[in-house]
């Protein structure tokens, strides 16, 4: 199972709909199949931008950040410009070998199955509407084969953060449910409150603590890279710590949607005000279109 999930409150995170009166967008013309054949292919990444020409689907040039429509100007001090925005791409590796017995993976290093690698050559693809000039990868083996496909499409040199491994199950970690809970039925318990967001595996950690740790890799990247896009390849449950706070709903909500192996999510953060805390806002929630068919 990956990480420790207990059945909650259905919920859909519907897209927000076409506004009355706004003019619409004509919509990109369907790849050929030879081209998406070329964006399932690893290679360099202008390859990928080459055939987002084609569709008409690029939003700016690489090489050229004054084109960039998130450093826009705050509009209420016209003429300044102070507002940059950093688009995270999220993605949860791949399919590991824990995955297929529905054990927790926490720290456990488990590998990348067959159908895991085939996942991971096919996220590249996922990327291709961005532009993406850095990449940000867990230590877990699972991430890092993720992230392989990734850095060689783009050119990217992976930078290894141990803050964004999944969260510390501890104990728990590589057992699977009907042992959790024999062998920890309180703690079970406790985990199916409301209120769990501090609640700490045993000898592991919360995931209120794996949210500050995933927010300081995302705050110093943000630093660093300003306006751009930037990718995370990352775990379960610390994905799910980020994206709570992104929407500003109670880690609780967690449960309440899914996010697949090797999917896609998209966080834009902007600086908060005057020091303040950054503002977040999700624009993508579990991408999956790139996945083959099975």
């Amino acid at each position: 199972m990956g990480a420790l999930a207990v059945p909650g409150p259905g919920g859909v995170l519907g897209a927000v709909g076409h506004q009355r009166g706004a003019p619409r967008r004509a919509a990109p013309r369907r790849l050929r199949a030879a081209e998406r054949v070329h964006l399932l292919q690893p290679g360099p990444a202008d390859m990928v931008r080459r055939v987002l020409r084609l569709r008409g689907g690029t939003r700016f040039a690489a090489g050229h950040p004054s084109r960039d429509p998130r450093a826009s100007r705050d509009p209420r001090l016209p003429g300044v410009a102070t507002v940059t925005t950093t688009r995270f791409l999220l993605l949860r590796h791949a399919e590991a070998t824990g995955n297929l017995g529905g054990q927790t993976q926490g720290r456990i290093d488990n590998q990348l199955t067959d159908r895991g690698r085939l996942q991971a050559t096919t996220v590249p693809s996922s990327l291709a509407p961005y532009d993406p000039v850095a990449l940000y990868v867990s230590p877990a083996s699972r991430a890092r084969g993720t992230a392989a496909p990734i850095a060689e499409t783009y050119d990217l040199a992976p930078v290894i953060d141990e803050r964004l491994h999944e969260v510390d199950h501890g104990d728990l970690d590589g057992m699977g449910f009907d042992e959790i809970r024999e062998h920890f039925a309180d703690f079970l318990e406790q985990w199916r409150d409301e209120t769990f967001a501090d609640l700490r595996f045993p000898g592991g950690e919360s995931m209120g603590e794996a949210r500050v740790r995933m927010l300081e890799v995302l705050d110093e990247a943000a630093e660093q890279h300003g306006a751009a896009d930037v990718v995370v390849v990352s775990h379960n449950m610390a994905l799910k710590s980020l994206l709570t706070h992104a929407l500003g709903v109670s880690m609780a909500a967690q449960r309440r949607f899914h996010l697949g192996l090797a999917s896609l999510s998209v966080v834009e953060r902007r600086p908060g005000e005057d020091g303040g805390p950054s503002r977040w806002s999700v624009v993508g929630l579990n991408e999956q279109c790139h996945l083959p068919d099975e």
